[in-house]
């Protein structure tokens, strides 16, 4: 199946991505965006996948865009790329991480997919472990405390993103940092405040 949309739809679109393609809770296939690019994309009640085509038989690689959001056993776990590594750095025209995460939590919710963790895990070179890293300021601080490190976690676009649907409790105990050179990650779990919202309000529109 393939969506099509023309411009008589424009009003349909979050970001560049057809909002009827939501509508359904069980779709494979490929969409046509608002840019006139093809985008390969999943939809179950536990699943949100857009990702780019270069090649309809390779959809693995480094060089290009994806948006996943995936629940299993009730955690939410994020994969955002939506820059393009070709030569230079350049945003994709269609894909706007903040609104396809506030429009997948809007999904998942309309599903009754139960949601009580965020995984969050990060490498180096990848922009959210280089926002980490910069609000850490390793060089500087050689020896970070607990404290240090929590609130440059906090620093970064996702967890200020996930912040926006009641995500602000990093689970100190699920708290992985390793900062050898070459093996440079961080791995968490967000979860709710007791008496949060659980869907955000008007979140910035920014791009990952």
């Amino acid at each position: 199946m393939t969506y099509n949309t023309g411009m008589s739809c424009e009003q349909g679109f979050i970001g560049g991505v057809p909002e009827q393609l939501f509508y359904s809770a069980d779709f494979k296939g490929k969409i046509k965006t608002r840019s006139g690019q093809v985008l390969y994309t999943e939809l179950t009640p536990h699943l949100v996948l857009i990702e780019e085509l270069h090649k309809p038989t390779d959809l693995r690689g480094r060089d290009f865009c994806r948006f996943r959001a995936g629940v299993e056993n009730k955690t939410l776990s994020l994969s955002v790329f939506t820059k393009a590594f070709q030569g230079q750095v350049k945003h994709h025209p269609d894909m706007f991480a903040a609104k396809l995460l506030k429009q997948s939590f809007n999904f998942f919710n309309k599903q009754n997919t139960d949601i009580k963790r965020v995984l969050c895990f990060w490498q180096k070179p990848c922009d959210t472990y280089n926002q980490f890293e910069a609000a850490l300021d390793f060089d500087s601080n050689p020896e970070p405390t607990t404290k240090m490190i929590k609130e440059s976690i906090k620093e970064v676009w996702t967890v200020k993103q996930i912040a926006k649907f009641g995500f602000t409790n990093l689970d100190v105990s699920t708290l992985i940092w390793s900062p050898i050179p070459g093996s440079e990650m961080v791995f968490c779990e967000f979860t709710r405040e007791p008496g949060s919202l659980n869907e955000a309000s008007n979140p910035e529109d920014h791009r990952a």
